[in-house]
């Protein structure tokens, strides 16, 4: 028998032991399977610092660190596919800039906003931030079901109490004060009608006249949407003062026994627009 008969003697005690391959038999010729490359994502960087600078050195689990602080802002192919920015809480200025930095109501201080799959981060700049303070305070008001389910009022502080914009009902409230001895983040609790303490401990590192935070999506529910304002205020009898109020023009800077605040950032993580970008301002 030569090799061609061989062969096809081989093939064909392949057919019949192979029946359900019934098309390949009858073409003459075994088929190939198709090949399919998979790809997964790489996970955000988790790493971070806690209030003080004491370093937990928390990492992604599964996935090795790309420094994705660095990259700048990018798109994620996740399912929420918009603008996406990891933070190391550090006590340095990782935000960029352009598309992340708001001006305020007051000369010389700026406010910070970014997001990824996980967490949202904000950010302060300013001589109060150094000034360690104790009765000066940086306060984040985050809208995270919609208007209507949160309060129309924020925290009073003295004799000082913001009124929060129209269309805007907060639902959180992340307090730092600027002596860095003090956080929290606080719930508003629709049965009670009053502001909570939460269980939360919020990632935060001050340096110089900058600090930074870091709130896990997971803690305020994993909104897509989060409105967000913001402001600092003095709470020391006889002085009392609202300034640095996000975004800028939200009120005037002074004392206000009702602080008028008209002005809100609505961050909704589905869109791939800077979280600066004009678009995203309220009204």
């Amino acid at each position: 028998m030569n090799r061609t008969s061989l062969r096809s003697s081989s093939f064909a005690l392949a057919c019949l032991a192979l029946a359900g391959l019934s098309q390949a038999c009858a073409a003459g010729e075994p088929s190939v399977p198709m090949r399919y490359d998979a790809h997964v994502p790489p996970s955000p960087d988790g790493g971070s610092r806690d209030l003080g600078g004491s370093d937990l050195g928390a990492t992604d689990l599964g996935s090795a660190d790309l420094g994705s602080a660095d990259l700048g802002p990018t798109s994620d192919a996740g399912p929420l596919a918009g603008y996406r920015h990891t933070i190391t809480i550090d006590g340095v200025n990782d935000f960029d800039a352009a598309p992340e930095r708001f001006d305020t109501t007051t000369a010389g201080y700026s406010l910070y906003v970014s997001w990824d799959a996980d967490a949202l981060y904000l950010g302060a700049n300013g001589p109060d931030i150094a000034s360690g303070g104790a009765t000066k305070w940086l306060l984040f008001y985050l809208d995270t079901n919609g208007a209507g389910a949160g309060s129309s009022v924020g925290v009073t502080y003295n004799t000082q109490t913001p009124a929060l914009p129209a269309g805007f009902s907060a639902d959180f409230v992340f307090r730092w004060r600027a002596d860095n001895t003090f956080q929290s983040l606080q719930r508003w609790d629709v049965t009670t009608s009053t502001w909570v303490e939460t269980t939360v401990a919020p990632t935060t590192f001050q340096a110089g006249t900058f600090v930074e935070t870091r709130l896990p999506l997971i803690e305020l529910g994993a909104p897509t949407t989060i409105g967000i304002a913001a402001l600092m205020l003095n709470e020391a009898a006889g002085v009392e003062f609202s300034y640095s109020g996000m975004p800028s023009g939200t009120f005037a800077d002074g004392y206000h026994a009702t602080i008028p605040m008209t002005r809100w950032l609505s961050a909704n993580r589905s869109l791939t627009a800077n979280p600066n970008d004009a678009s995203r301002l309220r009204p």
